[in-house]
């Protein structure tokens, strides 16, 4: 109310008091000139006033709220209110041994592998329960060293996945085959479509460019995305919301088209299912990560954009922090385990991060913890961390083509 009198006051005296000016000719003076110039002046310096005032009343009342009779109660809220020291501290439900023997190693993979497979994304590996799944090829394009099939391959919950299968031409079957995972792309781009065509992104073309490199490869739309995203559907943090009120979780949604796609593809004849590979850049990645955590079908993972580093998710502490994106939320991640584990379960499988520019791998930490483990079990050669060094187009937030195809190319 009082923003709105003085921007009334200020509609009203300003164009009277220069309606006054010019009738009585004074303006046409020099002194006439100053005065109008004075007024203007003072003018505006009232209606700044107006704003600063209204807004360090709104800033007073969001930070206090309308407390007067409550006393001293307003100095009192505690430290913590948000929680997020609690954040920090949880111990996990799988903590991990002091005791570095094989043994102690591969029960506690075992013991978290399980509880996620079967308490947290309740996905069903078990080979005489799994559905036979029948995708619709769409479309099929021969090109002068490809072939490209166009699937819809069905969903769990009866949607449809989009997913987009690349052979090599003239090639020598079976192929090791490689799911790619697309990061985030902008409303009304497809992240599927900058991973299987020749167009500029940080996703490189990537599993284009893996099979011209002689390997067979999927990539699939991820939900709220490209051709499952706006302008036709919600967008990710509308599915994610949406998952919650069944009681899940936007990564326990997409681990089961994963998981679907995984299965459809070590089924085309042109695969050989015991050479199976995934990878993604930055959200693509972190999802390749933590789904191969879970299949032991995965027997060789690339990561690029994500990772580095290792403890608990930190709670949010500041005033009016920026709400995260859901699509990275596992309820309950801090109470089972700690950012590092979905890396150790890969162990001892050959496992490549990469990670250039601007973004290097965040902690010191995460790289020894990592090698340790695989060096315990025996296979020290088949972890790579790499920091491409230089300039990297997007600061580094990219994928890796070159580095991708010579570790797939040994490991595969």
């Amino acid at each position: 109310m009082k923003l709105a009198a003085f921007l009334g006051l200020f509609a009203v005296l300003f164009p009277a008091i220069a309606f006054y000016c010019f009738k009585h000719r004074t303006i046409s003076s020099r002194f006439g000139a100053f005065y109008i110039l004075v007024i203007a002046v003072a003018c505006e310096a009232l209606l700044v006033s107006a704003f600063a005032v209204e807004a360090a009343r709104r800033i007073g009342h969001s930070v206090t709220g309308d407390f007067s009779g409550t006393g001293d109660l307003v100095d009192q809220a505690g430290p913590d209110p948000s929680g997020a020291a609690l954040v920090g501290i949880q111990p996990p439900l799988f903590p991990k041994h002091s005791e570095w023997s094989e043994l102690a190693w591969r029960s506690w993979q075992n013991r978290l592998r399980d509880y996620l497979i079967d308490n947290v994304y309740e996905l069903n590996f078990r080979p005489a329960e799994e559905l036979t799944l029948r995708a619709t090829v769409k479309r099929e394009i021969t090109e002068t060293k490809l072939v490209r099939r166009e699937y819809a391959i069905p969903a769990a919950d009866g949607d449809t996945i989009p997913a987009v299968v690349l052979v090599p031409k003239d090639s020598t079957l079976p192929l090791p085959g490689i799911l790619f995972i697309h990061g985030h792309v902008a409303d009304g781009d497809s992240g599927l479509a900058q991973m299987v065509l020749p167009v500029d992104s940080y996703h490189r073309s990537a599993a284009r460019e893996l099979a011209l490199a002689g390997f067979a490869t999927v990539a699939i739309e991820l939900r709220g995305f490209g051709m499952r995203g706006p302008p036709e559907f919600p967008d990710h943090h509308v599915v994610a919301y949406n998952a919650t009120l069944t009681g899940g979780f936007y990564k326990k949604l997409l681990f089961s088209d994963i998981k679907r796609t995984i299965d459809f593809f070590g089924a085309l004849g042109e695969i050989d299912p015991q050479r199976l590979g995934v990878t993604g850049v930055s959200l693509g990645a972190e999802l390749a990560v933590e789904y191969a955590a879970l299949d032991e079908r995965i027997k060789a993972i690339s990561f690029h954009a994500h990772g580095g580093r290792t403890g608990p998710h930190p709670g949010m502490k500041r005033p009016r922090s920026k709400q995260p994106h859901h699509c990275h939320l596992v309820p309950g991640f801090n109470r089972i385990m700690r950012q590092e584990d979905p890396f150790l379960l890969l162990a001892p499988r050959p496992t490549q991060g990469v990670r250039g520019g601007d973004e290097l791998f965040a902690e010191s930490a995460f790289e020894p913890t990592l090698q340790r483990l695989w060096s315990l079990l025996g296979h020290a050669e088949a972890l790579e961390l790499e920091v491409v060094p230089g300039a990297v187009k997007n600061g580094g937030h990219t994928y890796y083509v070159d580095q991708s195809v010579r570790f797939f190319k040994e490991h595969l």
